[in-house]
């Protein structure tokens, strides 16, 4: 799962966002926030992971579609 954590450094360092395992969770934990998509339909569970703090409009408006997709 290499690839999702280097996915969750890229979070970290502010470029985007990402649908990654919950187990993941803890690799960056004072930049990144992780966010389970409750009731969603996955076979394993999942989170959105964001920049601590982010403010960008972008990933705010992503956040609320996803939520919105999953039913939340």
């Amino acid at each position: 799962m290499p690839e999702k954590a280097t996915a969750v450094a890229f979070v970290a360092a502010g470029l985007g966002v990402t649908l990654t395992p919950a187990s993941l969770s803890q690799i960056h934990p004072g930049e990144v926030a992780c966010r389970p998509i409750a009731d969603a339909p996955f076979t394993a569970p999942i989170a959105i992971a964001t920049r601590r703090g982010e403010r960008d409009p972008v990933i705010h408006r992503f956040l609320k579609l996803t939520h919105h997709l999953a039913g939340i």
